[in-house]
C-alpha cells in the first residue's frame, strides 16, 4: 500500500512542468498600493484610528514603563526603514502579550507583553515584527 502512494506520488510530481513553476514566480505586478495613498494620508488614518482606540480600551498609565516604552521603539525605529518617523506609542492595559502596529505611524504594545517578556531582547523582538 505505500509502495502504490509512493509511486502516485512520484508520478505526480514528474507531471509537473518546471517551466510552469518557474512562470508561477513571475507574475505581474497588478497594482503598487504605495500610490493609493500618501504617507500624509496614511499618517492622519492611523491618528483617527487611535484616537478611536483610546476612547475604547483602557491603557496603562505607569509614565515610566511608557516611557521605557516610548525609548524602546524610538531605538528600533532608528534602525528600521521607515520612510516617515511620526510614531504614536499607545500602551494598553491588557494582560495578554502581544504587539501591533497600523498605518500612520501608530505602534500598540499590551502591559502583558512587558510583563510577560524575559529580557529586553524579547520584548524589542516582538515590537519590532
Amino acid at each position: 500500500m505505500r509502495t502504490g502512494l509512493l509511486r502516485y506520488l512520484l508520478a505526480g510530481l514528474l507531471s509537473l512542468n518546471p517551466i510552469t513553476i518557474i512562470e508561477a514566480n513571475e507574475l505581474p505586478i497588478i497594482a503598487n498600493s504605495s500610490a493609493t495613498i500618501s504617507l500624509e494620508q496614511e499618517f492622519q488614518l492611523g491618528r483617527t484610528w487611535a484616537r478611536m482606540l483610546r476612547g475604547q480600551a483602557p491603557e496603562y498609565g505607569d509614565p515610566l514603563v511608557v516611557n521605557y516604552l516610548n525609548g524602546l521603539l524610538w531605538q528600533l525605529a532608528a534602525s528600521s526603514q521607515l520612510q516617515d518617523h511620526r510614531l504614536d506609542l499607545i500602551v494598553l492595559d491588557n494582560p495578554n502579550l502581544n504587539a501591533f502596529a497600523v498605518p500612520g505611524g501608530v505602534v500598540g504594545i499590551n502591559s502583558g507583553l512587558l510583563l510577560g517578556a524575559k529580557d529586553e531582547p524579547e520584548l524589542a523582538s516582538v515590537i519590532a515584527h
